[in-house]
């Protein structure tokens, strides 16, 4: 017996569309056609009891009183990445519907569902939502301690070149990346074979991966880089050659062509999703660095898509609702300052307080920002698993800054700090030049240093801790879907500094962090309570101030839809998705 909250589809069409669905002949561009023609139908009998209210409307003969759909608007949330095939279908019906996103995966243990990434519309509480699923991801498991994985590939994969993707081709791909050990290739340090690990095809569409030590390697292979799978046939190619526009992927778009300032992609015709005839089969990216520029060509339908405008070009265009609409995305990216612990005055506890509150966070994201991030609460991001609302934040507050600097007891005559930042990032001036104001209220004055990032960067590793900076403001993501990447590389102590750019050692912050990281494996909720521990450890000695997180908005041509941006690959719009109106 079903709940009365479940309802068994059972018309015809759905059943019938549904056997050619699992029919291990059936073409992936049909399976693809068929998902969205299914996503239409639910949608048809989700909506079957939505209340109705009269309308006046005028039709060719005369006036007449007709039903019209009454109360919430509608929004479309899809599982990822599963959900992203019925989403098609459910706008075809509900064109007008906003799209969120909501990431899961299951507990092993426990088989009850993660969140590790929810975005959703501004307006979701005025609004109902579907939630889609079809439960169509291919498997992997693991061992108890998280050492040994064991992944099932899809079997109707091809690349460019039209070799058939198999568990070959993915050691290879992922051998490759441990060999170069260039960039991001550290995520496969529990791989490597000088630390007992190894990645091995043990069938023809199953990869082993063993680690040498726990390690969350579900996490890793979903890195936005050096996690890359490629054909054969340019597994040894140069970094030269690649940045000439070639490429050895699977993906639905394949380089054509890539210059200095443009990139041109042609559609894959193999892609194992199929194409429809409202989808975009060329594409050019082009750099426009000019915010006036680049407004100009959304106006007159030069282009459909651009985004980091100036704040004066985009009220403009956010007023010309005939043409555009806006699309906002959190994102995983937030802006740190890091107080140097190491040296008087900032390794006093109380002054970093002062300086903490004496920060202007609201005008920072109000004005500053012009409404592009929303002031951060705790060191993870709002979007990503290991947050939480509960942990304190800081507010711009002169009064308790100036408690807090009576109470560290520091003589601010002729007290004098530095603070770097890199070059050409203007909103990192302003603000600071706020924060040099609030300041010099407290008798402090603050010297703005803009640098390169290798100088900035050298001088915050200098051994001399008194020839360091006092406060260095930089920008951070992960390297994955993980919190792992701020506190093991931000906040965890180093024998040489590399990130820890606050010169940290605290034994109970280490202690946390180990847990949080070993657990992330075994318990992924009990990881959650360590990262929440851990920032609130650093939120209550005022170690780094978390200023705000970014956030990515979009001005799009009301000509298409279905413009996402997933926080795991930042600035990558997935244009498979993008259709016609």
């Amino acid at each position: 017996m079903f709940s009365e909250n479940v309802h068994v589809v059972t018309h015809p069409l759905v059943s019938h569309k549904l056997t050619i669905l699992r029919d291990k002949d059936t073409a992936t561009k049909d399976f693809r056609e068929l998902v969205s023609e299914i996503g239409m139908l639910l949608t048809y009998e989700a909506t079957r009891d939505l209340p109705l209210v009269d309308k006046e409307v005028e039709t060719p003969i005369c006036k007449t009183m007709a039903p019209t759909i009454r109360g919430k608007k509608f929004a479309v949330v899809p599982i990822l990445r599963a959900g992203l095939g019925l989403v098609e279908g459910v706008l075809r019906m509900v064109p007008s519907a906003r799209v969120g996103h909501i990431g899961l995966y299951r507990n092993e243990d426990t088989l009850e569902p993660v969140k590790y990434f929810c975005k959703m519309p501004k307006d979701v509480a005025e609004r109902d939502v579907l939630i889609v699923d079809p439960m169509l991801a291919t498997s992997w498991t693991k061992n108890d301690d998280g050492t040994v994985w064991v992944f099932q590939l899809r079997e109707d994969v091809t690349f460019h070149d039209g070799s058939a993707m198999t568990a070959q081709q993915v050691v290879r791909s992922f051998q490759r990346a441990m060999d170069l050990g260039q960039g991001g290739a550290y995520i496969w340090d529990a791989v490597l074979e000088s630390n007992g690990g190894k990645v091995e095809a043990t069938g023809d569409y199953e990869v082993t991966i063993t680690c040498g030590y726990p390690c969350a390697i579900d996490l890793v292979v979903s890195a936005g880089y050096a996690a890359y799978i490629m054909s054969d046939s340019v597994a040894d190619q140069t970094t030269e050659w690649f940045n000439e526009g070639h490429d050895g992927g699977s993906g639905p778009y394949m380089i054509t062509q890539a210059t200095g300032d443009s990139v041109v992609l042609k559609a894959y015709e193999g892609y194992r999703g199929g194409w429809q005839e409202n989808q975009y089969k060329n594409v050019m990216i082009r750099q426009v660095s000019e915010s006036s520029a680049r407004r100009q060509m959304l106006e007159t339908g030069e282009c459909q898509l651009s985004s980091q405008f100036s704040a004066t070009d985009l009220e403009a265009l956010k007023a010309q609702t005939d043409k555009v609409y806006t699309y906002q995305s959190e994102t995983f990216n937030n802006v740190i300052m890091f107080l140097n612990t190491a040296t008087e005055p900032c390794s006093n506890a109380d002054f970093r307080r002062a300086m903490a509150y004496a920060f202007p966070y609201e005008e920072t994201v109000n004005e500053i920002m012009n409404g592009n991030a929303k002031q951060s609460v705790g060191t993870v991001p709002s979007s990503l698993w290991g947050h939480s609302d509960s942990i304190p934040q800081y507010t711009c507050d002169m009064a308790k800054a100036k408690e807090y600097l009576d109470k560290s007891g520091v003589n601010t005559d002729g007290l004098k700090l530095t603070v770097t930042y890199m070059n050409g990032y203007d909103e990192y001036a302003s603000a600071l030049q706020l924060y040099q104001v609030n300041l010099k209220q407290l008798g402090i004055q603050l010297e703005l240093r803009s640098m390169e990032w290798d100088q900035q960067w050298a001088q915050a590793q200098n051994t001399n801790p008194a020839d360091r900076q006092d406060m260095f403001v930089f920008i951070w993501w992960p390297d994955y879907a993980d919190p792992v990447s701020w506190f093991q590389s931000l906040l965890h102590s180093e024998d040489q500094i590399v990130y820890n750019l606050s010169y940290l050692n605290d034994p109970e912050l280490d202690a946390t962090i180990d847990e949080a990281i070993a657990l992330t494996v075994t318990d992924r909720d009990a990881a959650q309570a360590n990262y929440v521990k851990a920032q609130q450890i650093v939120a209550d000695n005022a170690y780094i101030l978390n200023l705000y997180d970014q956030m990515h908005t979009f001005v799009v041509s009301n000509t298409i839809q279905g413009v996402s941006e997933n926080p795991s690959y930042s600035n990558a719009i997935q244009y498979y998705n993008i259709t016609t109106k």
